[in-house]
Order: structure tokens, then C-alpha cells, then sequence
């Protein structure tokens, strides 16, 4: 850290620029990544403003606003690229490499990852099945998702699927190893909210979904 405080000033505004793109562009997509991928990718992202600082600030008029504003370009820069990289380029990029013949890679870790990640995917149910035999249901998830919309604070619905493996989803339908079916009654409760359950990795035996409108 020392030695990046003694880097130009604008090489230090257009690196926190450059990691800032990083974070947004691989949110949820780092679990993989090494100190190296980290550093190589937040340079990539720097580049652009590390390039344009000079000619941005050299510019005839106020001396400070001009700098001002090359910062502020310098930081905006890269989180745009990011949020562009995340929203199109990406899929666009792996999607004309697989139609090429060159690979089916995703970049990502795990088949999980990959299933958790994509973002046309359209749950319609979902069955957890944890390690002591007791299967948990969401028979409706797009009703349960739409009425939680009412209540919940969150940004995205249930389920919710962490990189660590763990499940966050409304339980409509409880089976257990006996086979003894139970129906939870009022999983949304106009006075309560909504009742999420969360399940660690490692009580996680397997997890079944239906999927529909896949894009």
C-alpha cells in the first residue's frame, strides 16, 4: 500500500477507478479469482482513465475544475465499463467464442456458479433436499416472489443462492425422511412478513429446480 501512495496522484485515482469496474463487473464472480486475477483485471479496467487523465486535464481553462473533472471521469470510467462488461459483454464475448468452435468455458468455478449467475433464469420451483432426508419445497416461486415484493426489504427474492453453496428460500411444503408431508400455512403473513429459511452448505444434500424462459 505504501508504494501505491507514491504513484502519481492520477494513477491512484484511475487504479481505485479501475478496481471499482473490477467489483461491479464481477460481483458474485470472484469466489475463483487469485490476488493475480484480481490485480490483472483492475489494471485492465484502469487503463482507459490512466490514458485519458492527461489529455482531460491538460485542457485550456480552470486548472482545478478540469482536474476535478478528469477525477471524476477517472473513477466513473471504469465502474461504466464494468456494469456494461456484466450487463452484455460478457455473455456476448464467451457466447461468440462457444459459436466459433473455440470453447464452451464459461469463466466460471463450478457448475453452481454458473447456474446461480445466469441472469435469464426463471425459477418455478425448487426442492432442497438436506442431509438428514427432510425435504424442503417452494411449489409456486413466482407467486411466493411476487407477494414477498409487498413485505420484503431485500433487493432480490427468494431463493437466493450464495456462492458458498447455502440456499435462502420461502418453504411452502415440508417432507421429511419418513415421508410425512407437512404444509407451512401462512409462509406470507400480512401482519409478519415473509418467513425465509436459510440452509448452510453443508446440511445441503441436493437441490432440485424447475426453470422456465431461460435467455
Amino acid at each position: 500500500m505504501p508504494d501505491i501512495l507514491q504513484l502519481p496522484i492520477h494513477i491512484q485515482i484511475a487504479l481505485a477507478g479501475g478496481y471499482m469496474g473490477y467489483v461491479t463487473a464481477y460481483a458474485g464472480l470472484r469466489s475463483g479469482h487469485t490476488t493475480q486475477d484480481m490485480v490483472l483485471l483492475t489494471l485492465v479496467f484502469s487503463a482507459l482513465p490512466a490514458l485519458a487523465w492527461p489529455f482531460l486535464s491538460d485542457q485550456s481553462g480552470d486548472r482545478e475544475l478540469l482536474q476535478a473533472a478528469a477525477g471524476f471521469a477517472a473513477l466513473a470510467t471504469p465502474v461504466l465499463a464494468g456494469v456494461l462488461w456484466r450487463r452484455s459483454g460478457r455473455s456476448a464475448w464467451y457466447g461468440l467464442l462457444n459459436r466459433l468452435g473455440v470453447h464452451v468455458d464459461d469463466g466460471l468455478s463450478s457448475g453452481w456458479e454458473s447456474l446461480i449467475q445466469h441472469p435469464g433464469m426463471n425459477i418455478t420451483q425448487l426442492m432442497v433436499r438436506t442431509t438428514d432426508g427432510t425435504e424442503l419445497f417452494c411449489q409456486d416461486v413466482p407467486r411466493h416472489a411476487s407477494a414477498q415484493a409487498a413485505f420484503s426489504a431485500l433487493d432480490k427474492f427468494s431463493p437466493l443462492f450464495g456462492t458458498d453453496g447455502s440456499v435462502v428460500m420461502l418453504v411452502d411444503t415440508e417432507e421429511t425422511a419418513e415421508g410425512d408431508e407437512t404444509e407451512r400455512t401462512l409462509p406470507i403473513d400480512d401482519a409478519w412478513g415473509v418467513r425465509l429459511t436459510y440452509i448452510p452448505p453443508d446440511s445441503i444434500e441436493r437441490v432440485e429446480m424447475r426453470v422456465r424462459d431461460v435467455k
